[in-house]
C-alpha cells in the first residue's frame, strides 16, 4: 500500500493496525471493492458541469496508474496528478506534495474560467 521509502514509519504502523482491528469488514469491503466497476459511468460526469481531478500516487500498487489515467480518459474535461514516489496512500506518504497539486489544478481551473468570462 505505500511506496518504497515512505518518509514516516507511522502511517504504515496506522494502516496495518486499522487493517487488523477491522476483522471480517475488511474481508467484506475487499468482496464489494472486486465487484466495483465506475468506468461505464464516468461518461455521465459532464451532466454535472463542474471540474474533475484525479490525484493518483506514481507507485500505487493497489490501483495501478493507468486505471487513474483511464479514468481520467473516460471522463470529460478532467486531469490527473500523479503524486511522485507515492503509493496507494498519497495523502500520508508526500503530503506536501499532495496537498500542492489540487491547489495547483484549482489555480489552473480559476485561470481558464477567467479567460472564458
Amino acid at each position: 500500500m505505500y511506496a518504497p521509502g515512505t518518509p514516516a514509519p507511522a502511517p504504515v504502523d496506522w494502516a496495518v493496525r486499522q487493517i487488523l482491528d477491522s476483522g471480517v469488514y475488511i474481508d467484506e469491503h475487499q468482496a464489494t471493492a472486486d465487484d466495483y466497476h465506475l468506468r461505464a459511468t464516468l461518461s455521465e460526469l459532464q451532466v454535472l458541469q463542474v471540474p474533475i481531478h484525479y490525484l493518483h500516487g506514481e507507485l500505487d500498487t493497489s490501483v495501478p496508474l493507468e486505471a487513474a489515467q483511464t479514468c481520467t480518459a473516460l471522463t470529460p474535461s478532467a486531469a490527473v496528478s500523479v503524486i511522485a514516489g507515492a503509493g496507494h496512500t498519497p495523502h500520508q506518504e508526500r503530503p506536501d506534495r499532495f496537498n500542492a497539486a489540487p491547489r495547483a489544478a484549482l489555480a489552473r481551473m480559476t485561470s481558464a474560467a477567467r479567460a472564458t468570462a
